[in-house]
């Protein structure tokens, strides 16, 4: 058997192996070289400010809430959508370069629109009241554990504003109410009825059967 093709592979490793020994300055692999996990907190600033949702118009970010004359100029006054705070926009350029160019007042509320200028004025856009306000979401009716509705504090400082007798007109008036038309027993309709009655009972007078 021939042995001199190992004798040279080790002797080929030993002169490797020196040389390496020679050459301290080698960089050295450290262990801990894989990549570091992200984390959720990565990624929070992309959750909250996400670059596919990103408001890109003036007039997506802001609504009108009101229009004023200040020293004989107009002034109008807009609120973030996202934040809520309040910005005071002039004939005058803000802090941000925003300046109101004009308002389109009309006596219909929902066609009331603000010109703002933005930057050098190159940029325009129309801003409006908002639906909400234009059309208030209605009130929330709260039921008690029998499945009545509540009526309003309102309602029920003018029911304790009875005296005895007016009292007792309500009552029976009342009975009559809900024996005609028992299911406005437990609604909220009947809230409006109830008030215009005990109305005429304060002034006097006979209330309307229903």
């Amino acid at each position: 058997m021939n042995s001199r093709p190992a004798i040279f592979l080790l002797s080929m490793a030993g002169l490797f192996s020196q040389g390496a020994a020679q050459n301290p300055s080698a960089p050295e692999i450290p262990l801990n070289c894989l990549p570091v996990p992200l984390s959720p907190e990565n990624f929070s600033e992309v959750k909250t400010n996400s670059p596919f949702t990103r408001v890109l118009s003036l007039s997506d970010l802001y609504f009108l809430t009101g229009v004023a004359q200040i020293d004989g100029k107009p002034v109008a006054t807009l609120k973030n959508r996202k934040t809520e705070k309040t910005v005071l926009i002039s004939d005058t350029p803000n802090e941000q370069g925003w300046k109101l160019v004009g308002v389109d007042e009309n006596t219909d509320i929902t066609k009331i629109t603000a010109t703002i200028s933005i930057g050098d004025g190159a940029e325009l856009t129309t801003v409006q009241f908002s639906e909400s306000q234009l059309k208030p979401a209605p009130k929330k009716i709260i039921y008690d554990k029998w499945g009545r509705a509540v009526p309003s504090q309102k309602l029920i400082d003018k029911f304790r504003s009875l005296n005895r007798e007016q009292m007792g007109v309500y009552q029976a008036w009342r009975a009559r109410m809900v024996k005609k038309n028992p299911e406005m027993d437990k609604s909220h309709k009947r809230f409006p009825i109830i008030e215009k009655a005990m109305d005429a009972i304060l002034a006097g007078q006979k209330p309307k059967e229903f």
